[in-house]
């Protein structure tokens, strides 16, 4: 969960626990009812970006919502860069 935050907060900055939490709802089931849609869970969402804070990853916007630091851009490029020359081979 927590690499997909991260990701997602490098592709689009300033997102906060809320908008996280409409991208990340699906559909709740109701039996025969249908479905209706559901925001995820706030708590876990918020305790996986502290967690990307204490790691240096992620920081707080003044503004609200959350960016990827530049060290956690460079943590995100090197990742994507290892598993694309592993595809290559």
């Amino acid at each position: 969960m927590a690499a997909s935050l991260a990701r997602r907060l490098y592709v689009r900055q300033g997102t906060g626990v809320g908008g996280f939490s409409k991208v990340y709802g699906d559909k709740q089931p109701r039996g025969q009812l249908p479905g209706r849609f559901k925001t995820a869970s706030r708590g876990v969402i918020r305790s996986c970006l502290q967690q990307l804070e204490k790691i240096g990853v992620v920081e707080k916007m003044e503004k609200g919502g959350r960016k990827v630091t530049t060290q956690g851009q460079q943590d995100c490029d090197r990742i994507a860069a290892e598993i694309y020359a592993k595809s290559q081979e």
